[in-house]
């Protein structure tokens, strides 16, 4: 089979790899005023070279696309298939491209379950803010540790019970009394409870 490839523009020779003639400088295929398979001489009007017989129009041939797909499957495949061959002689154990595939679909659901439970449901540390009363100035704050929370009012505990994140809110359920239901900001660090702003203590 001739590989050969002619430039289209002014027909030299040129390399069937190339996408610019190097004789003329213009790029592959632009224009037709010669055969790319033949080097003759064809005019804008052909569709067929009369010399060669080669196709000249610009219209896609599908059957090259199906063969190019039909390539990629196989080559995916191929490749499927020599992993499998790998995994079978490292684990000793015969594994099918059909189980690989299977098994890797099933490792990106893991991954993908195991970052969701990864994510964090409560919350941790101290949130606290500052009140001034009449003359004093109170200290308010909650410590959150697990599912549980403990409200302090200048260093005395006042109240103590569960809390749940729900909707971006913190719900919290006291031991004695209603439960109270506070804004979380997205970054966590802030808790709005009756107007005030639970802020969260930076560690040292």
């Amino acid at each position: 089979m001739d590989n050969k490839m002619y430039c289209t523009n002014c027909g030299a020779e040129m390399d069937p790899n190339a996408s610019i003639c190097v004789k003329c400088g213009v790029n592959k295929g632009k224009v037709k005023k010669y055969c790319a398979h033949c080097g003759k001489p064809v005019s804008e009007e052909q569709d067929v070279c009369t010399n060669c017989g080669a196709q000249l129009s610009n219209r896609i041939d599908i059957s090259k696309g199906k063969d190019t797909i039909k390539n990629l499957s196989d080559k995916a495949i191929k490749e499927t298939g020599n992993l499998a061959e790998l995994a079978s002689k490292k684990t000793g154990k015969q594994i099918k491209p059909v189980h690989l595939i299977s098994a890797l679909g099933a490792l990106v659901v893991v991954i993908v379950v195991a970052v969701f439970l990864m994510m964090p449901k409560h919350l941790d540390g101290t949130y606290t803010t500052k009140v001034n009363v009449l003359i004093a100035e109170v200290k308010a704050s909650y410590s959150f540790d697990g599912d549980k929370f403990t409200k302090r009012v200048n260093g005395e505990k006042t109240k103590t019970g569960t809390y749940e994140i729900k909707d971006g809110k913190v719900i919290l359920k006291p031991l004695n009394g209603e439960s109270i239901t506070g804004e979380l900001s997205k970054d966590k660090k802030t808790i709005t409870i009756d107007k005030l702003e639970y802020k969260k203590n930076e560690e040292k």
